[in-house]
């Protein structure tokens, strides 16, 4: 295997910049670097220490997907739903904890369930990310050991994350793990346990967060830009705060506060949700993080968001989880009620509609006819239309625009469109 293999991905447009190579790299051959242009994390490795043994190349979940039916517990699991996947219940529910509960993004119920894993001695601490002290506008993975530390990881965090890096501080210290994040960090986590017995003892618990895409560091840069606050002037910032759907809260050096609303244009109203995107992520066919045990993701369904109550919904996938969900209940620290499946599904339109499924197999399918790499599946591409490929057609252009704040007035431009077309139909509607 060259050396140079890991190296190319980058460059395919199949990095995730989850740094499950340089987590699990046996001679710490592997760096991860911020490549500046994209806004993403990139791995960097040393040629003098690296012995081409192929490792990261087999473990990269942006290469190829992670199957579960060569998972042990997989046998456990009792329904199989073509999108949401393998799953034994979906439930709706919450941290009793008030002020835990309004100080996450949702319903709280990751903080929770390793704090209560923590504290029933389940495992000896959780990699989880936090916003860097240092630097508030980059994030820290760590492996948190007490509910403190715990605590100090809640809310999203809307940026590149390398979460897997934290695989090599699992593998130096013996103990038991759980490790939370998207769906191709759990991906990349179960490829790297697959080929690691001693990691694959020590990861017992994995929490997946649903995601439509990883926002590069570039959205971030933007709507700072925007909003007319420079990056020195940042001294915290929480993507998800103040309840449910919550605001971007940045926090400036000199005490003062900036306040974002989540369905902002300059944030997931559009910029967010149309820009800044990896290129990876627009052919994306784990938007539910399926290999987990649990899957959390918002309750974005009428009857919740019309009373604005922080909710989660999550999936039970395996035993593990299962058991860990039952147990939290039974200690009275988390309320949960179970729906069925067709609830989930609706709940998550932006990832889950057969024309946000058709858009992506349209994007794979025009990278098969330019002889572009997309990931290795076992999952069939959905029938797409004519429409569904012109919408493909404009990612690159959007991606492109993206890396260049010398064309970031098109953004704009594009958000004040759409904020007429939004004015026009309310108008229409009434």
């Amino acid at each position: 295997m060259p050396s140079s293999t890991i190296s190319q991905i980058p460059n395919s447009g199949l990095c995730t910049g989850c740094a499950t190579c340089a987590g699990i790299c046996p001679t710490r051959a592997i760096a991860v670097r911020i490549d500046a242009r994209r806004g993403s994390y990139v791995p960097a490795i040393d040629l003098q220490r690296c012995t081409s043994c192929g490792l990261c190349y087999e473990v990269c979940p942006g290469r190829g997907t992670y199957f579960a039916k060569s998972n042990s517990e997989a046998k456990d699991r009792l329904f199989d739903d073509p999108f949401v996947g393998e799953y034994l219940k979906c439930y709706v529910g919450h941290s009793c904890d008030y002020r835990l509960r309004l100080n996450s993004s949702s319903g709280g119920m990751v903080t929770q369930l390793l704090i209560v894993a923590l504290e029933k001695g389940l495992i000896d601490g959780a990699l989880v990310t936090k916003m860097s002290g240092n630097n508030p506008l980059r994030p820290k993975p760590f492996i948190a050991k007490t509910k403190e530390e715990i605590l100090l990881a809640a809310q999203s965090k809307y940026c590149p994350v390398p979460v897997n890096i934290g695989l090599s501080e699992i593998l130096k210290t013996p103990g038991r793990y759980a490790i939370v994040g998207l769906p191709c960090h759990i991906q990349g986590a179960r490829k790297a346990a697959q080929k690691n017995a001693t990691l694959r003892d020590r990861l017992v618990l994995y929490l997946g967060l649903a995601c439509n895409h990883q926002p590069t560091f570039r959205a971030t840069e933007y709507l700072l830009k925007r909003i007319g606050v420079s990056e020195n002037q940042v001294g915290r910032i929480e993507y998800r705060s103040k309840g449910w759907p919550g605001k971007m809260t940045i926090t400036l050096k000199d005490g003062r506060k900036k306040l974002v609303d989540y369905s902002s244009l300059p944030y997931w109203g559009g910029a967010f949700s149309d820009f800044f995107c990896l290129a990876r992520c627009t052919i994306c066919e784990d938007k539910l993080s399926e290999y987990a045990d649990l899957s959390f993701m918002d309750a974005w369904l009428p009857e919740f968001s019309e009373k604005r109550m922080c909710e989660s919904l999550s999936i039970s996938r395996t035993q593990t989880g299962e058991k860990l969900l039952q147990s939290a209940v039974s200690e009275n620290v988390i309320s949960v009620c179970e729906i069925p499946v067709e609830k989930v599904i609706a709940s998550q339109p932006a990832i889950a509609s057969k024309r946000a499924r058709a858009l992506h197999s349209a994007r794979a399918r025009l990278l098969q006819q330019s002889h572009r790499a997309i990931p290795i599946s076992r999952k069939a591409l959905s029938r797409a239309s004519t429409t569904d490929y012109v919408k493909a057609l404009s990612l690159p252009l959007r991606m492109y625009i993206s890396e260049k704040p010398s064309l970031w007035f098109i953004i704009d431009l594009y958000l004040r469109l759409s904020r007429s077309r939004r004015s026009s139909s309310a108008k229409t509607t009434r």
